[in-house]
């Protein structure tokens, strides 16, 4: 695991990180009524641009 502090568009930051791993792990808050109901807006944009398989975890409504 590795973190990286970066200044970019969300979507464009993960993608470029994402170059350098395996897999690529997204969470989804859930707040969309349509197409977005399981993805927010930076995950719409990274999945049909990701050359790596992309985990979306859903958010479970309970904090840690």
């Amino acid at each position: 695991i590795r973190t990286d502090l970066v200044q970019d568009n969300p979507a464009a930051a993960l993608l470029t990180g994402a170059g350098r791993s395996s897999l690529l792990v997204l969470g989804s808050h859930h707040r969309g009524i349509l197409a977005g109901a399981m993805l927010g807006s930076v995950g719409q944009d990274v999945l049909p641009l990701a050359r790596i398989p992309v985990c979306v975890v859903p958010h479970t409504g309970t904090a840690r």
